[in-house]
């Protein structure tokens, strides 16, 4: 028989005999849903039937084979809480999970019955104790193990008034063996159920607390269990690679296994190393999508960064001011721009200084440019026209020259803006040529002539909003480049633990590279650390695997 379906028998017994033994204890006539008369002589049959059940509670509570251990959540108290938003509302859901949810609609909705599964029926919520009426309530009943939390489930969709769900909730906390759940203890069951793994449950958080449409649509696609997938796949084929090598090393004189077995492995480990390799160097796609992308404002004072700070945002949050250097320490705010999270920092204007409190902006501006994804570099265009006119055009291109000349050369080779480094981590430059309606009539052709030829060029005017339109289309796609321009279907790490186990399992498959020569054993167990990170994403490890792949695979024992 499927285990799933020998699981579900076994769950739909068990409801009868929780059912039955309510109404021996309560002494309701099962068959006719109606109170019965106490009488000296009991029942014998529902007498026989608590006892099986009572019995049955106590042995799986002692069990520990894999099977019957998903069904030990007998002795856990019943958990509820209101999951709508606290507040006067139209609709509040209150979501019941645990061994004794029935209890909540025979007891409280007086139902002689189950109700059926997933359909929704109106009843009377009573409080347990004194049967008084607490409101009219849609109930769903999900009956385990098809619900969230693997267990069984209810919800009551109740009135949104504050004195409803404080009734309620009241009400529910009078039921023996019911409390208040803990944060995150559905979701908690649900994942020691295996319903979830830890990247879904991730996943969950991530999608709840979504703010733009690049979060929801990561966290959905994650939640479908694409992370899951990808990480399950190289486990199972690291499992594969380190059941071949522990049957060789306990099995190879017995079997007859030849030296020819490392040639698959090393084949099939190199290129797993390399998929491995390639996704930790995604340059951090995943991870700016859901903390979002950091763009840094930078450029001389007075070239109007706090006010193009105000209008990307729609509000007052940085002072604008006619005297130079007015902005000294980082401000920072978060907008929606495309469907991306983008944290915007205004900083001070980088420039030689005696104000001792001017030049520690600087060096906090400098700091925090150095860790940006995108610098939002903003210069006057009339300055910007000057220096184009003299620029020669030998020995730099005329960004780098901008650059080197509003900025300094020290602060270009700092953030590695020159061109001339290696590093893959370096900011991206957008510029941004402000107060165009300063320019003369002649300057605005020497300004098409800048866009044309220096990518990620764009000219405005803070003050009448000309060109604010055309810049603010160039940047979302700027931004949408740097989140997702990344090539192929696998998904992209969104958290910084993903990415240090992913790192460890790397470094593991390197240590067995280095040992393979010298002991079989001892890299062997590299490879086994190497699985257990990749398990330890998911939350999922199991070292009997290894053993279930060795028995199926080889002719142990004939």
């Amino acid at each position: 028989m499927d285990p799933s379906q020998n699981n579900l028998s076994f769950n739909q017994s068990l409801h009868k005999l929780v059912y039955l033994h309510y109404c021996f204890v309560n002494r309701i006539n099962p068959s006719r849903g109606r109170r019965r008369k106490k009488k000296k002589k009991k029942n014998e049959f529902l007498y026989h039937l608590s006892s099986i059940y009572m019995k049955l509670q106590n042995s799986l509570n002692k069990v520990s084979s894999p099977v019957s251990r998903s069904y030990c959540y007998l002795n856990r108290s019943t958990i509820f809480a209101l999951s709508t938003p606290p507040g006067v509302s139209a609709i509040a859901v209150v979501r019941i999970s645990g061994p004794h949810a029935l209890n909540v609609l025979l007891k409280m909705g007086k139902l002689t019955d189950p109700p059926p599964a997933r359909k929704a029926i109106l009843c009377k919520l009573r409080d347990p104790e004194t049967g008084e009426l607490l409101d009219k309530a849609l109930t769903l009943w999900f009956p385990s193990p098809n619900s969230f939390t693997g267990e069984d489930s209810c919800e009551l969709h109740i009135h949104g008034g504050t004195a409803v769900i404080k009734s309620v909730l009241t009400a529910l906390s009078k039921l023996q063996q019911f409390r208040f759940a803990e944060p995150g203890e559905f979701t908690k069951r649900a994942f020691l159920a295996g319903k979830l793994d830890l990247t879904e449950v991730e996943a969950l958080a991530d999608l709840l607390n979504a703010e733009t449409e690049g979060q929801q649509r990561q966290a959905l696609r994650q939640m479908e269990g694409a992370l899951f997938k990808l990480y399950s796949d190289w486990s199972g084929r690291l499992k594969q690679i380190l059941a071949s090598l522990e049957a060789y090393i306990d099995f190879s004189e017995d079997q007859h296994l030849d030296d020819s077995i490392f040639i698959t492995v090393n084949h099939d480990l190199a290129s797993l190393k390399k998929k491995i390799s390639l996704h930790l160097t995604d340059e951090r796609r995943g991870e700016k999508v859901r903390n979002g992308v950091n763009v840094v404002l930078i450029g001389k004072p007075n070239v109007g960064k706090s006010s193009l700070m105000n209008n990307l945002c729609k509000r007052d949050i940085a002072i604008v001011s006619s005297h130079a250097g007015t902005t000294r320490d980082i401000i920072e705010s978060s907008l929606n721009l495309g469907g991306y999270l983008v944290s915007l920092c205004d900083t001070a204007g980088i420039r030689e200084t005696c104000n001792s409190v001017e030049e520690e902006g600087v060096r906090r501006a400098k700091d925090r440019s150095s860790k940006a994804d995108l610098l939002l570099f903003i210069i006057e265009a009339e300055r910007a026209v000057t220096l184009y006119k003299s620029y020669s055009g030998i020995e730099k291109d005329f960004k780098n020259y901008l650059l080197t000349e509003d900025l300094g050369i020290d602060f270009v080779k700092e953030n590695y803006l020159d061109g001339l480094s290696d590093n893959k981590s370096c900011p991206s430059v957008f510029i941004l040529l402000n107060k165009r309606d300063l320019l003369k009539p002649d300057d605005l052709q020497v300004i098409s002539e800048i866009e044309e030829s220096v990518p990620l060029a764009c000219s405005i005017s803070c003050t009448d909003g000309n060109g604010m339109e055309t810049f603010v289309t160039l940047f979302s796609n700027s931004i949408k480049e740097i989140c997702c321009s990344h090539s192929g279907e696998e998904p992209a790490i969104t958290q910084q633990r993903h990415r240090h186990h992913l790192e460890k399992c790397l470094q593991y498959i390197i240590e067995y590279e280095n040992a393979i020569e010298m002991d079989i054993a001892i890299a062997a167990d590299y490879l086994r650390n190497a699985m257990n990170e990749l398990g330890k994403i998911t939350g999922r490890v199991r070292v009997e695997d290894i053993l279930d792949i060795v028995f199926q695979r080889f002719c142990i024992g004939k």
